[in-house]
């Protein structure tokens, strides 16, 4: 969080000096400003929401989602199968989960 609240206080000195220094091509610059402003808000919003899940020191059990599993007919295990052992995480991350968030 030091990094970004340090970012911050460059953008809003950043914005000062625009505001009070009569700069050429002022707009461009309060546009990127603008823009750095845009990307650190939404760093932020995610540090927020995954914040507690990097200090998050636990083992998941997906033993209840198996026994449910193994109680389903052989034709709705095929149909509905949710086997965690079968999702490849490190894709799953790379090719779904990340670009999600990249999207928001």
């Amino acid at each position: 969080m030091r990094m970004m609240d340090r970012s911050a206080r460059l953008l809003n000195a950043g914005r000062d000096v625009v505001d009070r220094v009569p700069l050429p091509r002022a707009d461009r610059v309060e546009l990127r400003l603008h823009r750095e402003q845009r990307r650190l808000d939404r760093l932020r919003r995610l540090a927020e929401i995954y914040g507690p899940y990097v200090e998050l020191d636990c083992v998941f059990d997906d033993r209840a989602a198996r026994e449910l599993l193994d109680a389903l007919a052989d034709e709705d295990r095929e149909r509905l199968g949710f086997d965690v052992a079968g999702i490849d995480w490190d894709e799953y991350f790379r090719e779904i989960h990340l670009p999600a968030l990249r999207a928001l």
